[in-house]
């Protein structure tokens, strides 16, 4: 099955998934709750001076 796999391109849990008449991944449920808004920011960069809003 790893030859299979490996021709389509996926891995072998997938591929078994599939046989199976599974997605891979589906099991996992999506949770309705958005997380925390990532800011990006520059490492060394001072934060003297700048406000924070929304903490």
């Amino acid at each position: 099955m790893t030859g299979a796999a490996q021709k389509l391109g996926v891995s072998a849990p997938t591929l078994s998934e599939w046989r199976k008449g599974r997605l891979a991944g589906a099991c996992r449920p999506k949770s309705a709750k958005k997380g925390a808004v990532l800011v990006p920011v520059r490492a060394g960069e001072r934060l003297a001076g700048v406000e924070v809003t929304g903490v």
